[in-house]
């Protein structure tokens, strides 16, 4: 019994979402969908943003979706702009205000990372890059580019490998600690 309920688990499509533009986004249908749990005080999260920028620009002419998506359910829309433009970056924002994206990919900090198939199954999950060895200690040189290298498997059909790393970043809270 539990077996099957985890098999019905597995094969649920991922939950379409709302922009933060009001318009619905469907995480399934692409080559391959990019999601980035990411906070705006988060400053592991923020350190992030150039390379994310950087992978977005390169896939988004190759059918690569790419959205970040806020786990605070009180952020604002106008916090959300402003970090955009404080960090220079373009691809899609959501807001998971009842952290159901959150809990359907089991995310657990900021910035986490998903590269779902067209199908919306998870084919790599976790550090962008190995910017971070651990909580708060950089490196001085990225010698691993994690997320890049999992589109890039899930564009030309293969498996990433490795499909799972660690990240390294704000742990999300419960949406009780936001008090809701």
């Amino acid at each position: 019994m539990i077996a099957a309920s985890l098999a019905l688990v597995l094969l649920a499509p991922p939950p379409t979402i709302k922009l933060v533009d009001g318009e619905s986004y469907a995480l399934t249908g692409r080559k391959a969908t990019v999601v980035v749990f990411m906070s705006h005080d988060c400053p592991i999260a923020n350190d992030s943003q150039p390379a994310l920028k950087k992978i977005y620009e390169k896939y988004k002419s190759k059918g690569v979706g790419f959205v970040g998506v806020y786990i605070d359910p009180r952020v604002s829309v106008a916090t959300i702009k402003k970090h955009k433009v404080d960090f220079g970056f373009s691809y899609s924002q959501a807001i998971d205000t009842k952290h159901t994206l959150v809990k359907f990919l089991g995310a657990k900090v900021t910035p986490e990372a998903f590269v779902l198939n067209s199908r919306g199954e998870v084919q790599y999950r976790g550090r962008i890059n190995n910017a971070y060895s651990d909580l708060g200690v950089r490196r001085t040189k990225v010698t691993e580019n994690n997320l890049d290298d999992a589109v890039s498997a899930v564009l030309a059909g293969k498996k990433p490998n490795p499909s799972r790393t660690k990240s390294h970043g704000c742990l999300i809270p419960s949406l009780a600690d936001f008090g809701g």
